[in-house]
């Protein structure tokens, strides 16, 4: 870690990658972003501003939107944010520059406030540190990389990621890049211009942890937590450990699954938790924990036996997966099955031989099922337990909540909110609320889908009152084939602001029959 603040420190700019699973991610945000917060990081401001994300389809966007988190607090809108960051090169700099975190102190402003000004400013200011995790999928995603060439939009966000770091540099600038990248994608960073320089300007290869550090990895997070953790167990891990690739994420995953196994750390994690949750054989066991273990396994199902068969650490991620697949099939009986198997065949895919993730859309997944009888919200309900905290095999994750399956006739209420105001792509405002009901009926030839505005605005033009639709699929004939038809109802109300409102929208339609 210390080389890795000393690179920052005088580098503005770190590159961090290693193989698939050797923690990368977890060495910035568990290490140099508490390191950074506690002070030992030498800086400007004791203050920071982490504005982290992932390229997924939409780099530059999602750079915006973590920038635009933070800098909301300054003035600036995240229309002007989005605006400003397109341009590249140094308008994240300019930004920064403008915003409250930023001092001058060479300005008059500074120079002419009195100290209690001063204090009061210093304690806004903060040092800016930009994230870019899994750099990688600037390569994986096609919207941002194809047949060798990058997007626009990707060479426009690391373009403004590598002049941030470097103008920063040479200004004396606390803003920081890190980046964090599995290693075989650097030979594709030469796509991008001025990439390769910086990277082999300032890198940290994240290297393979010994047997030691796989102690610490296992242990320390118990002591931290107050949790108790048996050596025999510690050591039982360590000589279940493979030397291939993922065997942190694996590891975690396991140590999650025993320390649930034992009530929550409620008790020592121990050989018998860990043969609880699949990883080692019960016969195994010492003689005391054999019995418990025993009348424990005589209580479970044939199917929960079977998960149990083939013992090992990376058994235990499956036993888990395979568990949540049960209780899925068993709340989604006649969807279940087929929804699990093309959400996870969809969320991995062979990139140049390598396995890496594949980001896609419930729409998406939805039109490659390909079936009627399956809805986006049947597969969000479906898939909802495995994005849960405690199992987390999918992001983006989700508090526990109830996943009982809708029954037909269930009135079903959706509120779409727009807060006090949101910019649409065309420029439109909208604000306010609007609520939709619907009864839940698959199986039915007609729906009929219900709205209602609730203090809602579009451009400053208040609209009241409710409309419905109804669908109807209607038979199929000779020379027909079924098809759906939809008759819409409206009550509407439209409220203007002011008479200036109203005499555009009538100069704008023409019509002489607004004024009746």
């Amino acid at each position: 870690m210390l080389k890795i603040i000393n690179q920052l420190e005088n580098k503005r700019f770190l590159m961090v990658n290693g193989a698939s699973g050797d923690g990368k991610s977890s060495l910035v945000y568990a290490g140099l972003i508490p390191l950074a917060h506690a002070g030992l990081f030498k800086a400007q401001f004791p203050n920071w501003i982490v504005a982290d994300f992932r390229p997924e389809r939409a780099p530059l966007k999602n750079l915006s939107e973590a920038i635009a988190g933070h800098f909301k607090a300054s003035g600036f809108t995240r229309e002007e944010i989005d605006r400003e960051l397109s341009f590249g090169y140094s308008s994240l700099i300019e930004l920064y520059k403008k915003s409250h975190f930023y001092i001058d102190t060479e300005a008059e402003e500074w120079t002419s406030a009195d100290d209690a000004a001063k204090k009061q400013r210093r304690r806004k200011a903060g040092n800016l540190l930009i994230i870019a995790d899994q750099f990688e999928e600037f390569f994986t995603n096609p919207e941002n990389y194809k047949d060798g060439i990058p997007s626009a939009e990707s060479q426009a966000a690391v373009n403004l990621l590598v002049e941030t770091a470097r103008i920063a540099e040479e200004q004396g600038l606390p803003v920081y890049v890190v980046c964090t990248m599995r290693s075989d994608y650097v030979g594709q960073c030469a796509a991008f211009r001025g990439l390769p320089e910086m990277i082999g300007y300032s890198q940290f290869f994240v290297p393979r942890l010994r047997r030691n550090e796989y102690q610490q990895v296992i242990e320390e997070p118990a002591k931290l937590n107050g949790d108790r953790i048996s050596r025999r167990l510690t050591e039982k891990l360590l000589n279940d450990l493979n030397e291939g690739y993922d065997q942190l994420p694996i590891l975690q995953h396991a140590l999650n699954q025993i320390w649930r196994a034992a009530g929550n750390g409620e008790e020592e994690m121990d050989l018998i938790h860990y043969a609880m949750v699949g990883g080692t054989k019960g016969t195994k066991l010492p003689i005391d924990q054999r019995i418990r273990f025993n009348e424990w396994y005589a209580g479970l199902s044939e199917i929960q036996k079977k998960l149990l068969l083939h013992p090992s650490l990376e058994n235990v991620l499956n036993a888990h997966a395979n568990e949540l697949e049960l209780q899925i099939q068993q709340n989604f009986p006649e969807k279940g099955a087929v929804i699990v198997e093309a959400v996870f065949k969809c969320l991995t895919k062979i990139d140049n031989s390598r396995a890496v993730r594949n980001r896609m859309t419930l729409g998406e997944i939805k039109a490659i099922i390909n079936r009627d009888d399956i809805s986006v919200d049947d597969i969000d309900q479906t898939i909802r337990v495995f994005r849960e905290q405690g199992n987390t095999f999918i992001r983006p994750f989700c508090d526990k909540g109830d996943l009982t399956p809708l029954t037909p006739g269930t009135q079903v209420t959706k509120t779409i909110d727009f807060g006090t105001g949101c910019t649409l792509s065309n420029n439109n405002v909208v604000s306010g609320k609007i609520i939709i009901t619907f009864t839940y009926q698959p199986t039915a030839t007609s729906h009929t889908v219900n709205y209602s505005f609730v203090n809602f605005y579009h451009n400053n033009i208040k609209i009241e009152g409710d409309k419905s639709f109804t669908r109807t699929m209607t038979e199929a004939t000779a020379t027909s084939p079924s098809h759906p038809k939809v008759v819409m109802n409206m009550d509407l109300t439209r409220l203007f602001c002011n008479i200036d409102d109203f005499v555009k929208e009538v100069e704008k339609k023409n019509d002489p029959n607004l004024l009746t």
